[in-house]
């Protein structure tokens, strides 16, 4: 009967462990690496930014390419932190983050490293927001909306 009891005692820890762990694997995200071939390289276990998590769960992450980088933009919706993260490719040349209001106005610019680039858009009012992600001549812009 003893071990049953110490069991019972252990039952509140074991579970808060075990929320825990389950906190910490929703706030991750798995990135893959490709040679040019299309074979995987290595595989990278991204925690999100604590300012990041608890977004709305009807947020998106957008995915695109620019020359030979992938480019993810997430939560779009956001209320307030936005990720920006930037993989792949030859870092030579300088890439540009640059965020426009909806009226034009430039309201952020900077130059992105490798990984995720955070930008706080908490200062900002509600709206629709333009990102602009541009290496040399190449560009691709996202729509951000601001809850």
């Amino acid at each position: 009967m003893k071990s049953d009891q110490v069991a019972i005692k252990r039952l509140p820890a074991l579970l808060m462990f075990l929320i825990a762990v389950i906190l910490q694997i929703h706030s991750q995200t798995i990135s893959y690496y490709y040679d040019y071939a299309g074979n995987r390289i290595s595989r990278k276990v991204v925690s999100l930014p604590q300012n990041i998590k608890g977004q709305p769960t009807d947020s998106v992450v957008v995915e695109d390419v620019l020359g030979q980088r992938n480019i993810l933009v997430y939560p779009n919706p956001t209320k307030g932190a936005l990720g920006v993260e930037i993989t792949g490719g030859d870092w030579d040349e300088e890439i540009r983050l640059t965020l426009y209001s909806g009226q034009g106005t430039m309201l952020y610019n900077t130059t992105a490293q490798q990984g995720i680039n955070p930008i706080d858009m908490t200062a900002y009012p509600k709206g629709w927001y333009i990102l602009r992600v541009q290496e040399g001549e190449k560009r691709k812009e996202f729509k951000v909306i601001k809850e």
